[in-house]
């Protein structure tokens, strides 16, 4: 591990930027959120054990794939259990697409107009016709 707890701060739930190596995916940052500047790397010999790796865990809000194959970010995609999944890049976040994850990290639309939309409750409410003027129809006289 390169980063880590300060020194001095063992009960600390502050880390330094870390950067872990792991090889056992029953491992705890593995298999529960962490939300701090932690990442994880793994090493796998297949795509096939990489998705596997990848999907070994209850939660799933996002996903990189980095790759010189332009195929093998689709392929792999595809396969992942991840609300987001970017492709060479990462936190690429835009308002107007549907953000979530699945599993444990929720459920998607939460922040496209689709997720507002579906967190309101509409309800018309009508009102006599005498409060709105009647728009004048083209070719006949108002």
């Amino acid at each position: 591990m390169r980063g880590g707890l300060p020194e001095g701060a063992e009960n600390s739930a502050y880390y330094l930027p870390s950067l872990v190596e792991v090889s056992d995916v029953d491992t705890p940052i593995i298999q529960q959120e962490v939300f701090r500047p932690v990442a994880t790397f793994e090493v796998f010999d297949t795509e096939a054990d990489a998705v596997q790796r990848a999907n070994a865990t209850e939660y799933g809000l996002a996903a990189s794939v980095w790759s010189r194959d332009i195929d093998r970010p689709l392929r792999v995609g595809r396969e992942l259990r991840a609300g987001t999944v970017w492709t060479n890049t990462w936190a690429i976040v835009v308002d107007q697409f549907e953000e979530g994850g699945f599993g444990q990290s929720g459920l998607a639309g939460s922040t496209a107009c689709v997720g507002w939309r579906s967190s309101r409750r509409i309800r018309p409410t009508p009102r006599s016709s005498a409060e709105y003027p009647r728009a004048p129809r083209l070719g006949v006289p108002a």
